[in-house]
């Protein structure tokens, strides 16, 4: 799927660009969200 799905303009490019929407929040929030609560438990 990946960047060819994005570029269909159909249901598969909307679920491929929430996929990846999903997984670039996940992988900026994760981290951030372990640390404050490493920080917090201290």
């Amino acid at each position: 799927m990946g960047i060819q799905g994005l570029r269909n303009g159909w249901i598969g490019g909307a679920i491929a660009g929430s996929f990846w929407t999903l997984m670039v929040c996940l992988i900026l929030s994760f981290p951030m969200g372990v640390a404050a609560a490493i920080y917090l438990e201290e």
